[in-house]
């Protein structure tokens, strides 16, 4: 079954954040707001996650937080002259926003890689991965532990 999983393991973990992308869209719909700026702020917070574990080579369960945080800073940014905004226009200016960020994510190249974002590979440590043996460092090892906190996925003895 493991073996499933490990030759499928780009294709589940490219569902898990295609599925997170939805329901982050599905949730501002739901609250009557059509808003393109979720790929913004999860652009704000991939660039600021990669950033500081290539660079600072700081334990990714550190960084996380931040680039989520930093994506909620950007929404509440956004918030702000978005209050006077209604219907069409808050699509309007969340696309701008969107094409902002883009521009300058590609604009500085040199300090976030441009298009094809950092092409520099963090070193491997103990601490950016769940399991002691590197084995268990997979979005959907994760989502499964949220999910089902006391299951054993990663073997024997870890749960």
């Amino acid at each position: 079954m493991m073996q499933f999983y490990y030759s499928y393991q780009p294709v589940i973990d490219f569902f898990l954040l295609s599925l997170g992308f939805a329901y982050s869209q599905q949730i501002a719909l739901r609250a009557g707001v059509f808003s393109i700026g979720t790929a913004a702020f999860a652009a704000l917070g991939g660039y600021l996650v990669a950033i500081l574990v290539t660079r600072t080579e700081m334990p990714i369960w550190l960084v996380i937080p931040a680039g989520a945080g930093i994506g909620a800073f950007g929404g509440y940014i956004l918030s702000i002259p978005l209050a006077r905004l209604r219907g069409a226009f808050v699509a309007i200016a969340t696309l701008a926003f969107v094409k902002v960020i883009i521009a300058l994510l590609l604009y500085f190249e040199d300090f976030t890689g441009g298009g094809s974002g950092d092409q520099q590979h963090p070193a491997r440590h103990e601490h950016m991965v769940i399991g002691a043996d590197g084995s268990a460092g997979h979005l959907h090892q994760l989502v499964g532990r949220a999910v089902h906190p006391g299951a054993d996925f990663f073997g024997p003895g870890a749960g």
